[in-house]
């Protein structure tokens, strides 16, 4: 169920009136396949957390996570930590206003940190901005770039650990080439498009610290009748209200 300034879930509720990135089909995907990708992890970083999305999904489907969710924006970070507190799992998810960057160097000392980093981090680069300030430090990576986020991931990943991110399909090649050169090697990528027949937009990708086969797979939101495809359904079946 939704409305303008919420998003409910089974389980939890996202408000997101103070937040210049709202609860998408694509985010709420990428929030499904996170425990997928990653079953196990303990010790969990969110970096650009904006409402909480993601922290909630994955800490409803790992019992076992502790997640330190990072915003960059100060209205933002409040809305998360207060849908944190509205959980069933408020102990389990801190809410942390910061800059990834000065964050980053602030726990340098403590290399290999997190068993998990996954991040929605904003990715338009050169397309054109709008009035709104919030909206563009959510939208645009001028904040933090593609770079400042795979050098600042690795140095605060385990040797076992994973990073998992979500970008749009047409930049997905040059940010796996950009992972390979601070030393994080694709394992998994899912390729998304809103049905068959129609191109890819966004790309789902999975790395590690060790290079291996990697493993690919396409994912169609809706099928043929419009109607919300199998492996869509399965995947946001414990999520959506309605499946």
């Amino acid at each position: 169920m939704m409305g303008n300034d919420f998003f409910r879930f089974k389980q939890f509720e996202v408000k997101q009136d103070r937040t210049a990135m709202k609860v998408c089909t694509d985010s709420c995907l990428f929030g499904a396949l996170l425990p997928v990708m990653a079953k196990r992890p303990i010790t969990v970083l969110d970096i650009g957390t904006g409402t909480g999305l993601l922290s909630l999904m994955y800490a409803q489907i790992n019992p076992a996570a502790q997640i330190d969710a990072l915003e960059l924006d100060q209205a933002a970070c409040n809305q998360a930590a207060e849908n944190f507190n509205a959980s069933p799992w408020s102990s389990r998810l801190k809410a942390i206003y910061d800059d990834f960057k000065c964050f980053n160097t602030a726990v340098a000392s403590k290399t290999g940190v997190y068993d998990l980093i996954f991040s929605n981090p904003p990715f338009y680069d050169s397309d054109l901005k709008s009035p709104d300030q919030q909206r563009n430090r959510a939208h645009h990576s001028t904040d933090l770039s593609f770079k400042d986020l795979l050098t600042g991931a690795i140095e605060l990943l385990k040797v076992d650990g994973l990073f998992a991110v979500l970008v749009p399909f047409s930049r997905s090649e040059a940010f796996i080439d950009g992972a390979a050169l601070v030393g994080l090697f694709l394992k998994n990528h899912y390729k998304i498009a809103n049905a068959e027949g129609k191109v890819f937009f966004r790309s789902v990708l999975l790395f590690c610290k060790k290079k291996g086969n990697v493993i690919e797979e396409e994912i169609f939101i809706r099928n043929s009748k419009q109607e919300y495809s199998l492996k869509f359904r399965e995947l946001l079946q414990p999520f959506y209200l309605k499946l």
